[in-house]
């Protein structure tokens, strides 16, 4: 499914009970990352979720090696001369331990593949999720979810005493 970049809101959306729910305007962060946008463009969603956290994703390649990529909502930007552009919400599981007042926690990433260029930043307001919340991602036009993934806390001993303190 296919929606026209100028006829509303495009996001990419997050909810948790730690975070309450956030909002993405992809128009906005296309341009801040160097995107520029052209009459006619479209844009594509979709998500890629394997059922089994991985190392690498196909934006970035240079993630910290403790963390494990969940999966990702990516809207697809099409430009008219068919060249597509890339930028997408990505769960990581971060179990590193770098911060105690985190504890294991997910991560928010925005990456991006904008003109050839991929990488990933950390412009994700609340990005830290604990790992004992559930955790929905999502694609939306102009308020209404388009696709949307409901994460639930893995299942650990560890996990099971739920967020550590502040």
């Amino acid at each position: 499914m296919r929606f026209k970049l100028s006829e509303g809101k495009v996001t990419l959306e997050y909810s948790s009970p730690t975070t309450g729910t956030k909002s993405l305007d992809v128009r906005e962060e296309y341009l801040y990352l160097g995107g520029a946008v052209e009459p006619n463009m479209e844009v594509e969603p979709s998500e890629w979720f394997p059922g089994a956290p991985y190392q690498k994703t196909a934006l970035t390649d240079n993630m910290n090696p403790s963390y494990l990529c969940e999966g990702s909502i990516t809207w697809t930007i099409i430009k008219p001369s068919g060249q597509r552009d890339r930028i997408s919400l990505s769960v990581y599981r971060d179990l590193s331990g770098h911060d105690p007042c985190l504890g294991d926690h997910r991560n928010l990433f925005l990456q991006y593949e904008i003109g050839g260029n991929t990488d990933h930043m950390h412009r994700i307001p609340n990005r830290h999720i604990p790992l004992s919340d559930p955790l929905t991602i999502g694609a939306g036009v102009n308020g209404k979810i388009v696709i949307e993934r409901v994460l639930a806390p893995p299942k650990t001993k560890k996990n099971a005493s739920g967020p550590q303190k502040r």
